[in-house]
């Protein structure tokens, strides 16, 4: 997403079937500590971009696969 003459931009983390829309609460950047992580699956990240109106245009990142099995190696 580009933008220009935006004032502040907010993000959440949803899982990739999400809309990403007025509907959702925006935040910080999140993290990949992020309670939303919660289980496996493909997520991306949406984001809110406001000017000074508060007129706001949204978008959204690629979809990332998180899994949480832990690598097996072997010798």
């Amino acid at each position: 997403l580009v933008g220009k003459d935006y004032a502040t931009a907010t993000y959440k983390l949803v899982d990739k079937a999400t809309a990403c829309d007025v509907k959702l609460t925006y935040g910080d950047m999140p993290k990949s500590s992020a309670v939303e992580l919660k289980a496996d699956g493909e997520y991306k990240v949406c984001v809110k971009l406001a000017n000074e109106a508060d007129v706001s245009d949204f978008g959204e990142s690629d979809a990332f696969k998180f899994d949480k099995t832990v690598p097996a190696f072997t010798r």
